[in-house]
């Protein structure tokens, strides 16, 4: 079986070798477990043999060869922003997985560089993503995926296009929207509830959540895995914050 794939899809195509994202493999294509699936597999509580595959298929082939340390968990280390950013401090990239207490749903998003110490700056760049796991709402969303052009949202501004991440001592938050005000991913200083919606940065036009009519759902499960860099740099300030 062929695939006829636009200029748009061709942007989603992961890595060389991965299946593009958004699609579901074919036969050709099927994802399968393989060494790196196995190693994140064994690293977590959350994921599962079919979601690590998916999540290896998201991820850089430089961090599956570098390597991740599973390095917070809610159930072990408590459910405080604080213990997060304690634990995180300076390392990077960071992979955050949520799994939610109503439903499958597996969230998380991939971060190029250090979750804290906090700040009110804007951190993250073009690599960072969001991402679902559980069939059948799997799917990836990527900066630049919003337009024709690779910019982000039409409906949004610069701001919000490049919104990737921000870190407070209040909330962890990935992408924005001028329009609806809100975020892609919204956690709670408890890591209690996360909220989801549209946002410009990513270009995903819904929830990552659709089968759930509320826009808030509560956290059963995060779990935080870090590279091995340790980086003294601190992220831009946000110039929009007044």
């Amino acid at each position: 079986m062929i695939l006829n794939l636009d200029n748009k899809s061709l942007r989603r195509l992961g890595n060389e070798g991965r299946t593009p994202l958004g699609l579901k493999p074919t036969i050709k294509q099927q994802l399968l477990p393989d060494r790196d699936s196995e190693e994140l597999r064994n690293m977590s509580h959350i994921l599962s043999e079919d979601t690590s595959v998916m999540l290896r298929s998201y991820l850089p082939a430089t961090v599956l060869m570098r390597g991740l340390d599973p390095v917070f968990s809610n159930t072990r280390d408590g459910s405080t922003l604080f213990s997060l950013y304690e634990k995180t401090s300076n390392r990077s990239p960071v992979l955050l997985l949520l799994r939610l207490a109503e439903g499958t749903g597996i969230l998380g998003a991939y971060l190029s560089t250090a979750l804290s110490p906090p700040s009110t700056a804007i951190r993250g760049d073009g690599h960072t993503f969001i991402f679902r796991l559980d069939d059948p709402y799997s799917v990836c969303y990527r900066w630049g995926e919003g337009t024709e052009t690779g910019t982000g949202s039409e409906l949004g501004n610069v701001s919000t296009q490049n919104q990737f991440a921000m870190c407070t001592n209040d909330f962890i938050s990935f992408g924005a929207s001028a329009e609806h005000c809100g975020f892609a991913l919204h956690i709670d200083s408890e890591l209690k509830y996360v909220t989801s919606g549209p946002s410009d940065t990513y270009g995903n036009t819904a929830s990552l959540v659709p089968e759930l009519s509320q826009l808030r759902y509560m956290i059963r499960d995060i779990e935080v895995f870090c590279g091995h860099i340790k980086s003294t740099e601190s992220p831009v300030e946000n110039k929009t914050d007044s």
